[in-house]
């Protein structure tokens, strides 16, 4: 479950491993924000990224909130 304040509103959701590496290590994260889905989020170089077009701001946050449940 992750939890945070974007743009003034509480965002509430569920992150769930999508799809794992051979060492069983988690690639990329299916996530689902106030019920609804919202995309799939992979780290590259160090940096969040959304499978679709998002604000970059919102996928970093929800980029760390997955940072705080490792």
């Amino acid at each position: 479950m992750i939890s945070f304040i974007y743009d003034g509103e509480r965002m509430e959701g569920r992150v769930r491993t999508d799809h794992a590496d051979k060492y069983k290590l988690p690639v990329s994260y299916s996530v689902t924000l106030n019920g609804v889905f919202f995309d799939y989020l992979t780290r590259n170089n160090g940096a969040w990224q959304s499978a679709e077009e998002h604000p970059q701001d919102l996928v970093d946050a929800i980029g760390n909130c997955i940072d705080q449940t490792e």
